[in-house]
């Protein structure tokens, strides 16, 4: 099932499909990869 997608735009759209299962990884990535956080 790959496409010519941009990583970021499918794991955007796979973070969207599985909604509140994978929001508090992302915040917790998106926290940990920015040290301003």
């Amino acid at each position: 099932m790959m496409t010519n997608k941009s990583k970021a735009q499918a794991l955007a759209e796979y973070y969207a499909e599985n909604g509140w299962r994978t929001q508090p990884f992302t915040i917790t990535y998106l926290e940990d990869a920015d040290p301003d956080t």
